[in-house]
């Protein structure tokens, strides 16, 4: 019996060994972003008046991010005058009601913790609003008496986020709706590859960049070079033929198919270590050609486009 034990142990801690090994081999996405809702508003605080006032907050969700966890915290001050038991605030995310609050005389200052259900988070853009209802009399009251107030202090709310990248899918025709999507945020973050700093280049470079901000919508990207893939981002990789299969060798990919004007998006190469690996969580866009004329052509078509790409384009 004692040997039996013994062995059974040996397994379990083989067992768990293994386990714990695939656990911290696995790789990650989980991100973690907090923000401010001001951010999403023009204005860091907001008046609610009368009997019954709203505000609308939109909230942007890419579809990008697989959310898993959301948390709105809101200050608030309301008025001494009004009556408790018949003025509330209330909060809904697309018009599903997420959490209410009674308006307290006594207690003026609150602070509302909302956990927000993920699944009520669309892709797309989100409505979040904020309903009082008050009031200062039981009855025959002035509808919008100056006792009947609340303010939302938007400068110290805060949207707490957890999410997981999706993988980015190999089309073209994804690329304004989900790779350079304008609903990201805090900014849109894009590296840019180039074979050299010719005129010619920089200004094939410049024309790939000014497409990738239409396609944000002009909202803030933040763009940067490097002579390398950059790791963790959206790279643009621009040269003609002989450059890029070259520069795509070194990661283990092999690119064909540049006969003329080319593009194609693919999975970020990671460095070459033991075998070809790609990170799916980011992308590379390959402008590319036989000469400065292709690579022109295919950066223009990238920039004006404004209809779904085919999967490639060569």
């Amino acid at each position: 019996m004692k040997r039996y034990r013994i062995r059974m142990g040996k397994i379990s801690l083989f067992f768990v060994a293994a386990l714990l090994s695939v656990i911290f081999t696995l790789e990650v996405r989980a991100e973690v972003l907090d923000i401010p809702l001001y951010k999403f508003a023009p204005v860091k605080n907001v008046n609610l008046r009368c009997i019954s006032n709203d505000y609308v907050v939109t909230i942007p969700a890419p579809e990008r991010w697989k959310i898993t966890k959301a948390v709105l915290t809101v200050n608030f001050v309301n008025s001494i005058n009004l009556i408790g038991d018949i003025s509330q605030l209330s909060v809904k995310i697309n018009d599903t009601p997420i959490a209410q609050a009674r308006l307290n005389p006594l207690s003026p200052e609150n602070t509302l913790k909302i956990t927000i259900p993920p699944g009520l988070l669309t892709p797309g853009y989100n409505y979040l609003s904020f309903h009082a209802v008050q009031h200062y009399k039981k009855e025959c009251e002035h509808p919008c008496a100056p006792d009947l107030w609340t303010t939302l202090k938007m400068e110290e709310a805060m949207l707490h986020l957890e999410y997981d990248l999706r993988p980015v899918p190999l089309k073209l025709s994804q690329i304004s709706s989900f790779i350079y999507d304008p609903k990201l945020f805090p900014y849109g973050q894009v590296n840019i590859v180039t074979e050299d700093s010719t005129d010619g280049t920089i200004t094939v470079a410049g024309v790939a960049a000014s497409g990738i901000a239409k396609k944000f919508d002009y909202r803030k990207v933040m763009f940067s070079t490097s002579g390398d893939l950059k790791q963790g981002f959206d790279n643009i990789l621009i040269g003609k033929k002989e450059f890029v299969e070259k520069a795509l060798a070194q990661k283990g990919v092999k690119v064909e198919g540049i006969n003329g004007p080319f593009i194609r998006i693919m999975h970020l190469p990671k460095p070459l270590l033991k075998k070809p690996e790609s990170d799916p969580f980011h992308s590379l866009l390959v402008i590319s050609g036989l000469t400065q004329d292709h690579l022109k052509l295919a950066a223009e078509t990238l920039a004006f486009m404004n209809f779904p790409f085919p999967g490639r384009i060569r």
